[in-house]
């Protein structure tokens, strides 16, 4: 047996009953209708008692409705008049170039008709360039379709309504879309950055690389696989600073806050401390990202419920080639120059050994001939004799000192 594909009919595209929001405003557009046929009709029947036609003819129920419909003109004419205008105001109010949209807003908002449908994905609402959607300008009635990984606050004039997620919602009268929210983790890229250093040169920051989210202090899982907070959410909405260009997206925000705080931190540094760290632990560029990552050290970005999960702070160029070519010409110096002072000091070091071996080379030669005269009586020899024999000594110990100098069986020298 087969099934029919359709849905129930008490079903529609929510994927279940309709909503009661949508139930009450298809009611009520129901009953204006109503009402104002009612109204129309009256007219048109009191008319016809009080001027009755002088050929009459009458028709169902004994009515002459050919005169009836004639009397019927005028308030509906009048209707549609007040429709047309009503279009015309809310045109020039929201600086419009077509006409349509504003009548289409009239007549859903009065009778029910053609509601408004918009789609939210990846965190921006799908419109065409040139497409104008009542939802959008002036808020509901209409029918707001939210994809999943989408999160959407709706508020009326003066306070939140409620909050939507993978869900289509319908919104009511003078409600609308407070902000839309992407619940994927995003990343995003600031591709070149100047920035004035604490010497006073210019440098470009490139390719500085972040990922963030919306907080939240839940695990992402199969059953909830898109965890936010509502709080988070109206951070959102409401820490946003509006700008002369009017109210930021929250990801052109997230990104000019990194921006803003990577180019004042950066400016407390020299050239050379940000080409050139002495050490990772005072490295300006691991500090950074540690406050970059670190949920107590961004105030800014955190303020508008952006959660950073990791940061790549690219490479620095500087934009002076002068002033590039004069720290090399600096580093080079200072690379010689410290070259130069450890050959000074290693030239003195073997000079003071040298000098250190040959005094304990003296100071032994000494002691040598000392030992080599002790066993003998220099009172029984002459002057001469003492004299050979002092030589004969010496030459023994300068030949034990320095074996090289020993006749070989030659007779010569080694």
């Amino acid at each position: 047996m087969k099934t029919s594909a359709k849905p129930p009919k008490s079903t529609n595209r929510y994927g279940s009953s309709m909503p009661p929001e949508l139930l009450e405003e298809n009611l009520a557009a129901l009953g204006r209708f109503a009402m104002i046929s009612a109204i129309s009709l009256t007219m048109a029947f009191c008319g016809m008692i009080w001027f009755p036609s002088s050929s009459p003819q009458p028709g169902l129920l004994g009515l002459d409705w050919g005169n009836m419909v004639r009397f019927m003109v005028i308030p509906v004419g009048a209707v549609c008049v007040v429709i047309l205008a009503a279009g015309r105001f809310i045109q020039d109010i929201y600086a419009l170039e077509g006409y349509w949209p504003s009548i289409s807003y009239i007549l859903s908002s009065l009778f029910g008709l053609w509601y408004a449908n918009l789609v939210i994905d990846e965190g921006v609402a799908n419109v065409a360039e040139n497409e104008v959607n009542s939802l959008q300008k002036f808020g509901g009635p209409g029918i707001v379709m939210v994809q999943p990984g989408n999160a959407v606050m709706f508020r009326n004039l003066r306070r939140r309504s409620r909050h939507g997620i993978t869900s289509s919602v319908f919104l009511r009268k003078f409600e609308t879309i407070g902000m839309i929210a992407d619940l994927e983790d995003l990343e995003d890229v600031i591709e070149e950055m100047k920035v004035v250093t604490r010497d006073g040169i210019r440098v470009e920051v490139k390719n500085i690389k972040f990922r963030y989210r919306v907080i939240s202090n839940q695990l992402k899982t199969m059953s909830n696989p898109y965890p936010f907070l509502d709080a988070e959410l109206d951070k959102m909405a409401y820490n946003m600073s509006v700008r002369e260009q009017g109210l930021p997206t929250w990801r052109s925000f997230v990104k000019q806050a990194v921006s803003t705080y990577v180019k004042e931190f950066l400016s407390d540094f020299t050239v050379d401390e940000l080409t050139a760290p002495r050490s990772d632990a005072h490295s300006p560029w691991k500090e950074i990202h540690t406050r970059l990552t670190s949920p107590a050290q961004i105030p800014n970005i955190r303020s508008v419920g952006a959660d950073m999960l990791w940061v790549d702070l690219g490479h620095i160029h500087i934009v002076s080639d002068i002033v590039d070519e004069s720290r090399v010409g600096f580093w080079a110096a200072d690379w010689v120059g410290n070259s130069e002072a450890k050959m000074a000091y290693a030239t003195g070091t073997r000079m003071a050994y040298q000098e250190q071996a040959r005094a304990e080379a003296h100071a032994e030669l000494i002691m040598s001939i000392a030992h080599g005269l002790e066993g003998i009586n220099l009172s029984k020899n002459s002057s001469e004799n003492i004299r050979k024999l002092f030589l004969t000594r010496t030459a023994e110990v300068l030949n034990s000192l320095n074996p090289s100098l020993n006749p070989g069986p030659t007779g010569e020298g080694k």
